[in-house]
């Protein structure tokens, strides 16, 4: 959370665009290339049971040849290696594009003038629309994987984000406070159970400020391209105290 919100800062102080996007079906793009993963094989499809499987013969309920299984060339969903396999690929992609990890946030990847955040299968995306270093990121993400490009982010891991008339952000959680609020039945408490929900809340999920990922903004510096800012410390950016 504490990079989203300095993403969004940095934005704010260099006009930045920021845009979403999203990987289809992402648990499925990943091939295995490490041992043998084997499935049962499903129903109706006898006819991939090969002739020298254990059993020749067709059941009568439709199930697949007795003995009969499958080795599995690339991930599904619900495989437990999905996730690893899934990041492995989009991280060794990314890097192979010119994209570097941050050693603050493995989530957060720094091109000169482009800042890349992943979260599974959702991509937060801050440059400088004018340089078009982003746009042929986002080309190049499409070509590998099917992708809906979502232009400006106007929600992201649950957060509604709107752009402000000065280029500014503001974001906020109604809606998944609301399914809290019904999650605990006090959409019609009042006041003052409210308000104990929110001091509740606030110990489960203290919310983070920017001033607690200083050490990611300063190892962003370097990566920012600095011709198209007003200013070139990231310290400044950091609201006080």
């Amino acid at each position: 959370m504490a990079t989203f919100r300095l993403i969004l800062t940095l934005a704010t102080q260099y006009g930045w665009d920021v845009d979403h996007m999203d990987v289809v079906t992402a648990f499925l793009n990943p091939r295995i290339d490490r041992g043998n993963i084997y499935m049962e094989m499903p129903l109706g499809i006898d006819w991939l049971a090969t002739k020298g499987s254990a059993s020749n013969e067709s059941p009568s309920n439709g199930s697949a040849s007795s003995g009969s299984v499958l080795i599995l060339q690339k991930a599904l969903y619900g495989l437990k290696q999905a996730p690893r396999l899934w990041y492995e690929d989009i991280d060794g992609y990314l890097q192979s594009i010119g994209l570097r990890q941050s050693v603050e946030d493995p989530n957060l990847y720094l091109q000169r003038g482009v800042l890349l955040v992943l979260y599974v299968h959702e991509l937060l995306i801050a440059h400088n629309g004018a340089e078009g270093q982003g746009h042929r990121i986002k080309q190049l993400l499409q070509k590998k994987y099917k992708m809906c490009d979502l232009g400006a982010a106007t929600r992201f891991l649950r957060i509604k984000i709107e752009r402000t008339k000065d280029g500014g952000f503001s974001i906020c959680q109604r809606g998944y406070i609301n399914t809290i609020i019904r999650r605990f039945g006090l959409m019609d408490a009042g006041l003052q159970n409210r308000l104990s929900l929110h001091l509740i809340l606030r110990q489960i999920w203290p919310i983070p400020t920017v001033r607690t990922n200083r050490q990611t903004a300063n190892y962003i510096s370097p990566w920012l391209d600095h011709s198209c800012m007003r200013h070139s410390e990231v310290d400044r950016i950091s609201p006080s105290a």
